[in-house]
């Protein structure tokens, strides 16, 4: 099974690492094999997919421990696997029999199988409980952080559950974020579990302080004050309004006005943000998927001084890539950024996150990751064009280019940004990806 072909750039390259023109043709000749195999098994892995999911389902609604050990068996079969680095919902449950061994092993009543309903509840339970990580982490009031955590304990899974969480959380400081959930189960009369946990903790993780965001002084004030627009495609209550939940804590510079504005409606990413640059009427417009929780605080500050001291800078985003390899294929080469990500594999994000190395403010960009956008332009979105989930953003990057603008990726010491994002959905991403080459690399 093909997922994101991984490439060897090297062999197209001379030994200065540029793309010979030799090198291009059998680089783009190669990724065009692979994803004419990737799509010939893709419909028969959508079908495998459904099948297996609905038996998952079908025994979890069983109750009973015969059923628990064929769910076992299933997610260790090869099958289940190949699935789990196609499909989100599957590589999200793979721990979930993990944690139901570990709690039959230990004569743990109310394992994790016989507290949910579906795969889809346990995915749920799983993004809720990487939130209130996070929004310890964070440092959040705790009666706000309070509200995931009852929640959870409503549900009341076993604290192995509440270990393999915490090791899978992409959070900065485990160490601390343990220490402090130690505390809150402590404080809800839990303390077997606080034990556990801090003893988990200490053994395990490392205190690592996490990098401080440059800090602007309060009375700081720009020239000409601006309204600043987040304009995002929803279909996911949850994942949105912790989205909003993160945008509502942002520290706001005197005079500017912040706007949230969601679309539901719309058959496709340029489109939907094309309607939402219409309704905005924002001096900067903040494009961002509903799976993206910004964290630096100063965020704002930082996005305003970026467009006001070079006005040749068309867009921002946090990660991208100086030079859009030949096929197109953004993950094929270099990146710059940073970034806090659930993705399953480290192929989503290839960057350092060592802040040395980087020697200037901003990174000077052919294309950034579509999970952020900022631009104070109003160019319209190629919906004529991408009127799907993908290159949507490489086709609008081009389009600022052409224009003259220029694309930046700050540097940031510490992530500015979490996305929240599974595997990619990539049964189109050819389709698409071959009509950019030929709209713009012709």
């Amino acid at each position: 099974m093909i997922l994101r072909p991984t490439i060897d750039i090297t062999k197209y390259q001379d030994s200065n690492g540029n793309y010979t023109e030799s090198g291009r043709r059998e680089m783009i000749a190669d990724t065009a094999k692979d994803y004419e195999i990737f799509s010939e098994r893709y419909s028969d892995d959508v079908l495998s997919h459904q099948k297996l999911l609905a038996k998952i389902n079908s025994l979890l609604s069983e109750c009973t421990d015969t059923a628990y050990a064929e769910i076992c068996s299933i997610c260790e079969s090869y099958e289940y696997h190949k699935l789990s680095k196609i499909f989100t919902d599957f590589d999200r449950f793979l721990s979930a029999h993990i944690i139901y061994q570990t709690e039959k092993s230990a004569g743990i009543l109310g394992n994790i199988f016989s507290l949910i309903g579906s795969v889809d509840d346990y995915v749920s339970l799983k993004q809720m409980t990487f939130y209130l990580l996070r929004r310890i982490q964070m440092d959040f009031p705790e009666d706000e952080t309070y509200a995931f955590f009852d929640n959870i304990l409503n549900i009341n899974p076993s604290f192995f559950y509440i270990l393999q969480m915490l090791d899978e959380s992409c959070t900065g400081n485990k160490f601390a974020v343990a220490e402090k959930l130690s505390q809150y189960y402590e404080n809800s009369g839990y303390k077997n579990e606080a034990l556990l946990i801090k003893s988990f903790s200490e053994k395990k993780y490392e205190n690592i302080p996490i990098n401080k965001q440059k800090i602007y002084p309060p009375d700081r004030s720009y020239n000409n004050p601006k309204k600043i627009c987040f304009i995002t495609c929803v279909n996911n209550t949850l994942m949105y309004n912790e989205c909003c939940y993160y945008i509502n804590k942002l520290l706001v510079p005197a005079g500017f006005e912040v706007e949230t504005i969601s679309i539901s409606d719309a058959s496709g990413m340029a489109e939907g943000y094309n309607m939402g640059q219409y309704k905005s009427g924002a001096d900067i417009n903040v494009f961002l998927h509903q799976d993206v929780c910004i964290l630096n605080p100063y965020f704002i500050y930082e996005i305003a001084d970026i467009f006001e001291s070079d006005n040749t800078v068309g867009m921002i985003g946090l990660v991208g890539s100086p030079a859009l390899p030949p096929d197109a294929v953004m993950w094929h080469d270099k990146r710059v950024g940073n970034l806090y990500s659930l993705s399953p594999d480290n192929l989503s994000y290839d960057y350092n996150h060592d802040s040395t190395v980087h020697t200037h403010t901003l990174s000077t960009v052919e294309a950034i990751d579509g999970f952020i956008m900022i631009s104070n332009k109003r160019i319209e979105w190629r919906d004529d064009l991408f009127d799907g989930f993908d290159f949507y953003d490489i086709s609008q990057c081009t389009e600022y280019l052409n224009l003259g603008y220029k694309i930046a990726v700050p540097n940031q010491s510490s992530p500015w940004a979490a996305h929240d994002d599974g595997i990619m959905k990539l049964g189109l991403y050819n389709k698409y990806r071959l009509l950019y080459i030929d709209k713009y690399k012709s």
